[in-house]
């Protein structure tokens, strides 16, 4: 039989297994000695970090203790829901000789009392300062209030009828202290009394007052003053015919004096632009009403 002239194969063995690498090998971190050492007494340096300081670990951690918080927060805020739905009771005072004592009454118990004391001064229903602090005004459109005037509107502006329905909607007359004078609003009347108060308080006194300047208004109540043209507009006013007719451009004090006081007083010392061919006490002798002294 002839022999092949291949040499014969040798069966390969199977590779032995691989031994652990520096690559492959795991490594076990020695932590940091607690105790300082034996020869200097000092602790050993941190060599290793605990905690990774990177800028997304503290980004993670700050969110997380975001969320934390936030999740606090909605546990007490819905517990404490819960203990008041629950309770449904309120802080009564009541005085017992040496000091004040606070009991809980139920809700039922409080609305029984109030109804129980209607007109009385201390009854919150029927003794309460809202009116006042409040406007009243049915609606600031033109269309269906026009029935109101139970007359002709026709060739009227929306602030002529916006105007009548104001003086329509005011509080009833208590006096006659601005009787004839029509004041207008110029900005706002703040800090000592708002808008609305103050336009009760012309109205309750007999006064008018009007959404649009015009000539006819006789007082410009105007606290921080006037623009540039409608100053210089006024000024230029001054001294012709009709001068006698123009308005007084007076502060917010003017009208609370003259109520305080029961008289309407004198413009001259609560005047915000000073006429100069007509000067009075207060510009001579450089004076101020008793409520403007403190500015």
């Amino acid at each position: 039989m002839p022999r092949s002239s291949s040499p014969d194969i040798v069966p390969i063995s199977p590779p032995p297994p691989p031994t652990a690498s520096s690559s492959t090998r795991k490594f076990t971190l020695p932590k940091r000695n607690p105790l300082p050492s034996p020869t200097s007494g000092r602790r050993f340096p941190k060599i290793f970090r605990e905690e990774p300081k990177g800028g997304r670990s503290k980004d993670k951690a700050r969110m997380k203790a975001k969320e934390d918080r936030l999740k606090k927060r909605k546990e007490e805020f819905f517990v404490g829901k819960g203990k008041e739905k629950a309770a449904e009771t309120i802080e009564v005072d009541k005085d017992e000789g040496e000091g004040e004592v606070f009991e809980e009454v139920s809700r039922a118990r409080t609305t029984e009392k109030m109804m129980n004391s209607l007109g009385k001064s201390g009854n919150p229903i029927t003794n309460s300062s809202m009116p006042q602090r409040s406007d009243y005004v049915v609606s600031c459109a033109t269309g269906h209030q026009r029935s109101e005037s139970r007359g002709p509107v026709v060739n009227q502006t929306y602030a002529q009828v916006r105007t009548d329905q104001l003086q329509k909607q005011s509080r009833a007359n208590k006096t006659m202290l601005f009787k004839g004078c029509l004041f207008y609003m110029n900005g706002s009347t703040g800090p000592k009394v708002s808008n609305i108060q103050l336009r009760n308080m012309i109205a309750e006194n007999g006064g008018r007052f009007t959404t649009v300047q015009t000539s006819a208004c006789t007082h410009i109540i105007a606290n921080a003053g006037l623009s540039g043209g409608k100053t210089q507009k006024h000024l230029d006013m001054q001294g012709g015919r009709r001068s006698s007719r123009q308005g007084r451009v007076v502060r917010v004090e003017w009208v609370l004096d003259s109520v305080a006081q029961g008289a309407k007083l004198s413009e001259a010392g609560y005047t915000m632009i000073d006429n100069p061919t007509q000067p009075n006490l207060f510009t001579t002798l450089g004076a101020k009403p008793k409520s403007l002294q403190s500015e």
